[in-house]
């Protein structure tokens, strides 16, 4: 999935490994570490590759549970100088992460696989 673009981190859409346990999702991306919160609910997960989220999700009953927030944090444990692309198009996860402490450092007018979906670069000021 594109960073932070369609499906990307604060996208609450299911992921395209929806329904796959969390080894599974591993497996079919392995660039990519998947921490699946509770359990394995992929649902409800983040998708690291080294300091880069390149998905979060959480199920949208779970909103505003700090669900999102433990995640990130738990990448934070992990890497120090996260970094992030949001969709510009989503208003929703682009405001938590500033929320969270990223600040924007740069656009693009397409996504990783070139579709014209805008993104904002984020990244965790220190």
């Amino acid at each position: 999935m594109p960073r932070g673009g369609q499906g990307g981190p604060g996208d609450r859409q299911k992921p395209a490994a929806a329904g796959l346990d969390g080894g599974t999702v591993r497996n079919q991306v392995p660039a990519v570490k998947a921490a699946v919160e509770h359990g394995r609910n992929p649902d409800t997960s983040i998708g690291m590759h080294e300091a880069q989220i390149e998905m979060l999700f959480v199920d949208p009953a779970r909103f505003g549970q700090g669900i999102g927030t433990a995640l990130v944090d738990h990448a934070r444990e992990q890497h120090a100088k996260l970094t992030v692309d949001v969709n510009e198009q989503n208003p929703r996860a682009h405001e938590f992460y500033r929320r969270y402490g990223f600040e924007d450092v740069g656009r693009s007018e397409t996504d990783s696989a070139g579709r014209p979906f805008p993104l904002v670069h984020m990244a965790l000021r220190h």
